[in-house]
């Protein structure tokens, strides 16, 4: 397996990162991103389970 170093989005893509002084429209391109669905209210136990998930997720794809 390989491995890479850390990848600094904000150095990357520091345009998409960093706010100017002045309100201005932002071009950004595709991205990937990770997330979770369901119904209910973010203290619900089932809320807690599937952020927990999200995070194991993100953390090991990372």
């Amino acid at each position: 397996m390989t491995t890479t170093g850390k990848i600094d989005l904000g150095k990357l893509y520091k345009d998409e990162y960093v706010a100017p002084k002045e309100p201005t429209l932002v071009k950004i391109g595709p991205a990937t991103y990770l997330g979770i669905t369901g119904e209910g209210a973010p203290g619900e136990p089932a809320f807690a389970t599937r952020i927990g998930a999200l995070y194991a997720m993100a953390y090991t794809v990372r």
